[in-house]
């Protein structure tokens, strides 16, 4: 049998609960880097509340769907994380599609809010019980309080 020294100290936990625990313990030490962005992983659990507040006001509830579109960087992790944080399942929609594929996504998928980004990082929460997706073809923006 291998050994598993250490294994029962870990807990079982969501991953808002493992980012709120990291901002605990480590406090001011460097939590997310992305090119010149140096974030403590304080810093980087306020920016994901921020984001779940964001979410929340748009009328995300736990459960529901969050599609983001957005690149792979910092914004995308504090997205994603304010998704989890707000109780929603995050569907990722991969940069590289065009319009016609990310819709298709997006219509499979029937997500009730959508993040997209533009490359300065803007971003917007859009309503898909509104039916605002179409504008979410093309970058828009709403800037999350990070």
């Amino acid at each position: 049998m291998a050994d598993n020294a250490g294994i029962a100290d870990i807990e079982a936990r969501t991953i808002p609960a493992v980012v709120e625990r990291a901002a605990t313990r480590f406090g001011g030490r460097e939590g997310l880097v992305d090119g010149d962005r140096r974030l403590s992983f304080a810093e980087l659990a306020a920016a994901a509340d921020g984001a779940a507040r964001a979410y929340v006001a748009s009328g995300i509830e736990a459960g529901d769907r969050v599609a983001i579109w957005a690149p792979k960087m910092d914004d995308w992790a504090i997205a994603a994380l304010g998704a989890f944080r707000a109780g929603a399942v995050v569907v990722t929609v991969n940069t590289r599609f065009k319009g016609k594929e990310a819709a298709h996504v997006i219509g499979t998928a029937s997500p009730d809010g959508m993040e997209s980004a533009r490359a300065h990082g803007a971003h917007e929460v859009l309503d898909g019980r509104s039916g605002r997706f179409e504008e979410a073809l093309s970058p828009v923006d709403l800037v999350f309080d990070t």
